[in-house]
């Protein structure tokens, strides 16, 4: 869901090429590890695309996307997030162009990725451990290696290329014509980028402070450093709690990181629940108070509450506010969401303090979380302060037909909605949760998990 480009009609054309890498192709692999991660729509648009290209593609056999809207039953709207779906997890690049005939897009099918790649991926890789959990993400892997052998510690005796094969030297310097001609035939694509290090604000050479008396490999710090610098901006950890997951997730015996140990940590930790409920600082990017003109105390209260938690701990503290808690579900939800970097940490809060508050859902739902992420997007919003006048403007839009006794509908709202652990004056003693509380907290995600154990 990047920014929605309004130009994309059902009369729009298209054509379908293929990358010069796509033989690498494996439908196996499409399966197993990318249909989890897509959903339906997208690996039916994917099948879709696949199924129209054509040998030799030209711009002028073009078909209109009314060809693929019907094929898969589905609007523009929503063909648009399936393909951004297939673009952000790197199977489809898109290209547009004009021409006298109009407007036309070029997908182009990449390859998927091998198993080693797509585990390697720090994104990819924690999608797919949350989409399919723990146990079958460990089969997984287990057929993708079922029939590998280490052979580092044998001699290798295998032959040479002109061991066996006699070529007369004069013709691998000088190229025949044909050879030299048949390479130019192939488009080199660019590699497709499925993968960006998300900009966050973590401190990484503190990191390696806190750690270096202790017994951690730095060549593994370094190596890992984006898959760090996620974990941070999905889960808001900061950096002396990322050095403790770290040396939890480090071996006693060859002191090397285990990866998929640390993503396990991690997804669990944030559940717990800590005596000290004190807002963490986050160094967002301050807003400017001249952008808070016109916002009464509790709308600013929000926008503070929006940039000092990291989006699942927001969550998180607005479902315990509303004797609620976090579904895995819904972790995924924002993990898909961030990973597509449309917005800041902030703006994710603002959205769902609008789904569950404004709206009223009990729990975060994917076809909801998109639609708004859509349209937000689609607006370019880029701060909590313009998707807050997004939130107040729907509001007095949509009371415009039966608005009674206030002109003023959509700050009521915000004061009315405002959870308490949102505004200026809400206090805990000497910021504490009581013991109460905290039993009640504990009670509440030990049965959360003992219903996820049942259920997995």
């Amino acid at each position: 869901m990047a920014d929605y480009n309004s130009s994309l009609t059902p009369q729009t054309g298209f054509i379908v090429c293929l990358s010069n890498q796509f033989s690498t192709f494996s439908e196996d692999n499409l399966i197993d590890f990318y249909q989890p991660i897509l959903g339906s729509q997208a690996l039916g648009l994917f099948y879709a695309l696949k199924a129209s290209s054509t040998k030799h593609p030209l711009l002028t056999k073009r078909q209109a996307h009314t060809h693929l809207l019907a094929r898969l039953n589905i609007d523009v709207q929503a063909f648009y997030q399936a393909r951004v779906r297939l673009e952000a997890i790197g199977l489809v690049r898109s290209f547009e162009t004009s021409d006298q005939i109009g407007d036309v897009v070029v997908y182009e099918l990449q390859p998927t990725l091998t198993p080693q790649q797509f585990i390697q991926d720090d994104l990819l890789s924690v999608l797919l451990l949350e989409a399919i959990g723990e146990q079958n993400y460990e089969q997984l892997v287990a057929d993708s290696t079922a029939y590998q052998f280490d052979v580092h510690s044998l001699t290798n005796v295998t032959k040479s290329f002109f061991d066996s094969y006699h070529i007369n030297q004069t013709e691998v310097t000088k190229l025949p014509d044909m050879i030299r001609e048949s390479r130019q035939k192939f488009v080199v694509s660019e590699p497709s980028e499925h993968s960006h290090l998300l900009t966050s604000d973590f401190d990484f050479q503190l990191l390696v402070q806190l750690l270096q008396s202790q017994p951690i490999n730095r060549d593994d710090l370094t190596a890992n450093r984006q898959l760090i610098e996620n974990e941070h901006l999905i889960y808001g950890i900061d950096e002396p709690q990322m050095a403790r997951l770290l040396m939890q997730a480090t071996s006693l015996t060859d002191n090397r990181l285990d990866k998929n140990q640390l993503k396990h940590l991690i997804s669990a930790s944030y559940q717990q629940v800590t005596d000290n409920v004190e807002q963490p600082e986050k160094n967002e990017q301050s807003i400017k108070q001249a952008d808070l003109k016109g916002l009464s105390t509790n709308e600013q209260a929000l926008i503070k509450a929006c940039q000092s938690y990291a989006p699942i701990e927001f969550l998180q503290t607005l479902m315990v506010q509303k004797n609620g808690f976090v579904t895995s579900g819904e972790e995924y939800i924002l993990r898909d969401l961030i990973s597509r970097k449309l917005f800041a940490p902030s703006v994710v809060n603002m959205l769902i303090y609008y789904v569950l508050q404004e709206r009223g859902q009990a729990t975060l739902t994917k076809n909801l979380v998109d639609t708004v992420a859509n349209s937000w997007s689609q607006a370019k919003l880029t701060t909590p302060v313009q998707a807050l006048n997004q939130i107040k403007e729907r509001s007095q839009r949509k009371s415009t037909t039966r608005r009674t006794s206030t002109s003023n509908y959509g700050h009521r709202q915000v004061k009315e909605k405002l959870p308490d652990w949102a505004k200026d004056d809400y206090q805990t003693a000497d910021d504490k949760a009581t013991p109460a509380q905290i039993a009640k907290l504990k009670a509440q995600i030990k049965q959360q998990r003992e219903q996820q154990s049942k259920e997995g």
